[in-house]
């Protein structure tokens, strides 16, 4: 038995984060939740390699994370699957002791106590813009090696086999994909949906299949029912927690001749390395947060709006084409890429 939670602990096929912890420092009742959660993780997560992208209702419940420590900066690695997408672009080199960050942040924002966790010993991020924010954060002494990788999608797999997606394009035709703004936990964001879906309806004219992509939150938050009503087709590549999310979203993207938003996010510059346009559509978004938090300053708020602006000003027009600035801003916030051939590209005329 001791062997069996060391080997939990310390490396074995639930991948511990951290070293040098030995059992006389652990509680047993942190060894108890942590072999639960880990048990529960693994068995939610065959469940949900099986559920693809067109059954958002499987996706009801999010996944219990796990890690010892059990601290948000080790737990966030297993959100979206990022830890995935990282060590497949780092292979050998991929170091175990490390904080991901989560998504792509703007104004300067640093999870401050999740980088300077003293069981980690690199950060990984996605740009040469996201590593300055921490370093001037911190300092040049940092401690922490900063690894840049560019956008995470771009090293997953694809969820179905290629076989299948080429036979999905086939029926689904041209596609539309649709990212409404999404909420959380802590904030739900609200904006005027019939402006919004004048928007998606103008332009679904030049498509075969419009597609709109939700997290599971929203879902489960019944915000589904209005796109429903007006008849679109709901996708959803998961739940936070769930390790598939960037491989479903993956082939969501592929599969899309046009994609489009109502907000910056992550989504953007994932859509642009994979090879599909994306469009803006500029409207004011309300976050309605559920608790109490710190507010920007008036200085970090201007850093966002000017850097919001810089993203917007590229990519405001509805043609399915990707520029030349596009892929600069994308380079500068995302990180390094190389738009590749669509997994159809040769199946084309």
């Amino acid at each position: 038995m001791t062997l069996f939670i060391r080997k939990q602990l310390c490396g074995g096929f639930l991948e511990d984060t951290c070293q040098n912890w030995t059992l006389t420092q652990i509680m047993y009742k942190d060894v108890l939740k942590y072999s639960i959660w880990g048990i529960l993780y693994h068995i939610m997560r065959l469940f949900r390699m099986h559920v693809d992208y067109f059954h958002p209702e499987r996706f009801s419940h999010d996944i219990p994370l796990y890690a010892y420590p059990y601290l948000p900066g080790i737990l966030g690695n297993k959100c979206y699957g990022n830890i995935h997408a990282i060590k497949n672009a780092t292979g050998k080199n991929f170091h175990k002791h490390c904080m991901i960050e989560h998504g792509l942040y703007f104004a300067e924002y640093v999870l401050k106590d999740e980088c300077i966790m003293p069981c980690i010993d690199t950060i990984y991020t996605y740009s040469n813009y996201r590593k300055n924010a921490i370093l001037k954060e911190f300092g040049k002494n940092f401690d922490k090696e900063i690894i840049m990788v560019g956008p995470y999608i771009q090293y997953v797999d694809y969820f179905k086999s290629k076989d299948k997606l080429k036979a999905l394009k086939a029926q689904l035709g041209k596609i539309l994909l649709v990212f409404p703004t999404h909420s959380f936990e802590d904030c739900d964001d609200l904006y005027d949906f019939n402006q919004f879906s004048q928007c998606i309806d103008e332009m679904a004219k030049d498509y075969d299949t419009v597609l709109i992509s939700m997290i599971g939150y929203d879902i489960q938050q019944g915000f589904d029912k209005q796109y429903r009503n007006k008849g679109y087709r709901i996708v959803s590549s998961g739940t936070r927690n769930d390790p598939y999310f960037l491989n479903r979203q993956r082939d969501l993207m592929e599969l899309a001749d046009m994609t489009i938003s109502n907000n910056i996010g992550t989504h953007i510059g994932y859509s642009i390395c994979l090879g599909t346009p994306h469009y803006i559509f500029n409207q004011d978004i309300t976050s309605i947060k559920k608790a109490a938090s710190a507010q920007a300053s008036d200085h970090l708020q201007a850093i966002r709006d000017r850097e919001y602006a810089e993203i917007k000003a590229v990519f405001n027009s509805r043609e399915p084409i990707i520029t030349p600035e596009q892929i600069a801003v994308v380079k500068k916030y995302w990180g390094p890429f190389e738009i590749k051939p669509k997994f159809y590209a040769n199946t084309q005329e």
